[in-house]
């Protein structure tokens, strides 16, 4: 790095231009204070005025408040983690998005601030402390964090050796299983009457699901790519009320035959035109997600007047025959997880019965008309940014009195002025000091 080999002028001047270019250029004000954050590590003789005006910037950025952000600060490496703060005076997203920053560097350092947060009551924050056991040395990571921590709702488990650790700690409601684990090894790692919802990822030793039936409280179940799955059958042996597939249309087949009382269901499978005239969809169904490869597949909605009694859909992929959807009338929330949210949204009939949607914002949200046409009764909007595609205007939205609206991750926001205090929640929140 020029810093390291730099004279301590140079050195100074260098990082100088930084700062003041990130105190200039808006858009790059982050990056550019962070990468001169960076510097400081290979900055072994810097001029003291010059040091501190780079850690006045970097306090600027703190604490994080999304994931997001995390990720940046754990860019900068360890120099980051002696000016991470809390948990005393932080918001709960900020300390969750502190843990993130931590557990993304990792280390012994790392290790210190995670064991600060290990009492925390924040959902969030004990998220966080999970997610990253992969970081550290898995037993002193169990032993000096994780078996603190009051309780889980959802464990990650990606080796044979966490696994065998679940022992030493407060069993979780929920365990998400990444990778080649044997059913009777999850099942003898876990207190089976606390498991209510379990996650299985990538595992090509599963044949069958029998080591279900060690689990009476489980009440939700998700397979994703368990390539030799073959038998579902001790599907019909469960009590469980949700389930999630994605995988082979096969596998659909199969488990649907053994899951009659369901009311969530969610696929991601290689459906074709018409499945869904065909498929045993449970007859109470409430809540349906169908994810890319299944919107793909089906190419329209055809059948979908078969739920109908959904309260909920979730649609991941672009389709056709969003008019069928009109005839829902027990729908109440409808998420548009697809580029072509808005274009979906334009072919619906007005659904006064919709009071919640969801929107992916891939392709930017410029233009909202369309969703005040078809939801006339709409409360609640989500609205979640992605890619360059980070503008929202909410102007054509005006004059909707019930209306709420939450914004993810957008950088410029339009209308606001036509709306109440409070009624738009943005994450992160919105620094005041950049």
């Amino acid at each position: 790095m020029a810093v390291a080999h730099a004279r301590p002028a140079e050195r100074a001047s260098l990082l100088s231009r930084l700062i003041a270019r990130g105190d200039r250029v808006a858009r790059h004000r982050v990056r550019l204070h962070l990468l001169a954050t960076a510097c400081l590590e290979y900055a072994t003789e810097l001029d003291p005025v010059v040091r501190e005006e780079v850690r006045r910037r970097t306090e600027g950025l703190l604490p994080p408040r999304s994931r997001a952000e995390a990720w940046a600060l754990a860019e900068v490496g360890p120099v980051i983690l002696d000016l991470l703060p809390g948990p005393e005076g932080l918001e709960d997203d900020e300390a969750m998005a502190v843990v993130l920053t931590a557990g993304r560097i990792g280390g012994d350092a790392a290790l210190t601030v995670m064991k600060r947060f290990r009492a925390s009551a924040v959902d969030g924050v004990r998220s966080a402390l999970q997610e990253s056991w992969h970081s550290f040395d898995i037993t002193d990571y169990a032993e000096e964090v994780l078996s603190h921590v009051p309780g889980f709702s959802l464990l990650t488990i990606r080796s044979v050796e966490q696994l065998a650790a679940l022992w030493t700690l407060a069993s979780p409601q929920g365990v998400y299983l990444q990778g080649d684990f044997l059913g009777r090894d999850i099942a003898e790692a876990v207190v089976p009457q606390e498991i209510r919802s379990l996650y299985v990822v990538n595992n090509s030793e599963l044949r069958d699901v029998e080591f279900l039936r060690s689990f009476p409280a489980l009440v939700h179940v998700s397979l994703t790519h368990c390539s030799n799955l073959t038998n579902l059958s001790a599907l019909a042996h469960t009590d469980i009320t949700g389930f999630y597939l994605s995988g082979e249309r096969t596998q659909c087949l199969e488990a649907l035959r053994h899951l009659p009382k369901v009311g969530y269901l969610g696929l991601n499978v290689e459906l074709a035109p018409g499945d869904f005239r065909t498929l045993p969809i449970p007859a109470d169904l409430r809540d349906l997600m169908l994810g890319r490869t299944a919107c793909t597949g089906l190419g329209a909605l055809d059948g979908i007047d078969r739920c109908a009694n959904l309260s909920t859909l979730n649609l991941c992929g672009a389709v056709e025959g969003m008019h069928l959807v009109a005839s829902l009338h027990h729908l109440n929330r409808l998420m548009l997880q697809t580029s072509s949210g808005l274009e979906m949204l334009a072919q619906l009939p007005p659904s006064p019965q919709i009071r919640s949607l969801m929107l992916n914002g891939a392709e930017g949200v410029d233009d909202l008309a369309c969703v005040r046409t078809a939801l006339p009764n709409l409360t609640t909007l989500e609205i979640h940014c992605w890619d360059k595609y980070r503008q929202v205007d909410l102007t054509s939205l005006r004059d909707m009195p019930d209306l709420t609206v939450t914004l993810h991750d957008a950088d410029e926001v339009g209308g606001t002025e036509h709306f109440p205090p409070g009624a738009i929640t943005r994450y992160p929140r919105p620094r005041t000091n950049l």
